[in-house]
């Protein structure tokens, strides 16, 4: 199952890395997923018994939408692929600055959340100190749009979602019920810190992702790992990361970076997989 979302630091690429790695570990177990962000991996491993959070509460209120009204919000992204153009795109981009995304119902909002994600520029999700969302209008191929409604997708994920949870919390509280035996996966925003040249984009939340923040998920990690729980974490290839997990298991992957405007300058990077009890 592929996601309905294109999200920057999104695991596509990885796939082939993490879902063997996690699998053989599932068996009867919950799966955690609390940075769910596009959830591809949550989508490519399909497990029942699955727990997805983020803190991100538009996402978290598009998954619950696709999966208790899949038909309402379908009817409404038919209207996003029919009216879509430069002037429709800032009036629905606008609903936060004004405060009409107030008034629309759960799966409006995820209308909208789904509709700028594909129409905005190379599919960036991104927000002010405001938290507004400010990625401008991208361009079309051959002037065709793009399509916005992916209804087999979202029944597809639909369907999936009936025994999956979703939560719109912290990673600490969305894991604050792992038993021994279960599966955690944290793929947190990349680090914000004095490597920020090299960390990867963070600007998709306006909090970011600092060292101190690293340091407590490192104590989050250590607990889980002490717990039993299988504990695999994502980030960004730099010697703090490598220093700070240096007593877990590490192995060093390839990434396409994928949010320059011009595709030559999306060199491929380093980034760790990171394990412990795996």
């Amino acid at each position: 199952m592929k996601p309905i979302l294109k999200w920057v630091g999104g695991k596509t690429q990885l796939l082939q890395e993490l879902v063997p790695l996690i699998q053989p570990y599932l068996k009867d177990n919950t799966y955690y997923e609390p940075f769910v962000g596009g959830g591809a991996l949550a989508f490519a491993l399909e497990y029942p018994n699955t727990i997805i959070g983020d803190m991100n509460s538009e996402l978290t209120e598009m998954y619950e939408s696709i999966r208790d009204h899949p038909q309402e919000l379908l009817s409404d992204l038919r209207e996003h692929q029919t009216n879509h153009n430069a002037q429709w795109y800032h009036m629905i981009r606008g609903l936060d600055r004004t405060g009409g995304i107030r008034q629309l119902t759960k799966w409006c909002r995820a209308a909208r959340t789904i509709y700028l994600n594909k129409t905005c520029f190379n599919g960036l999700y991104r927000v002010n100190s405001k938290g507004y969302f400010n990625s401008p209008m991208g361009r079309t191929t051959n002037g065709v749009a793009p399509d916005i409604v992916q209804e087999d997708k979202i029944l597809e994920m639909s369907r999936f979602l009936q025994t999956v949870q979703v939560r719109n919390c912290s990673y600490v509280e969305c894991v604050a019920d792992a038993k021994p035996g279960d599966v955690v996966y944290f793929d947190p925003p990349y680090d914000k810190g004095t490597e920020i040249k090299t960390a990867g984009f963070v600007g998709y939340q306006k909090e970011g992702f600092t060292h101190d923040d690293l340091l407590l998920l490192k104590e989050m990690c250590d607990a889980l790992a002490r717990k039993g729980c299988h504990v695999v974490i994502s980030n960004n290839d730099t010697e703090f990361v490598r220093d700070l997990f240096k007593d877990y298991d590490i192995r060093e992957v390839s990434a396409k970076r994928s949010i320059n405007c011009k595709g030559s300058d999306r060199n491929n990077g380093k980034e760790l997989i990171i394990t412990k009890n795996i």
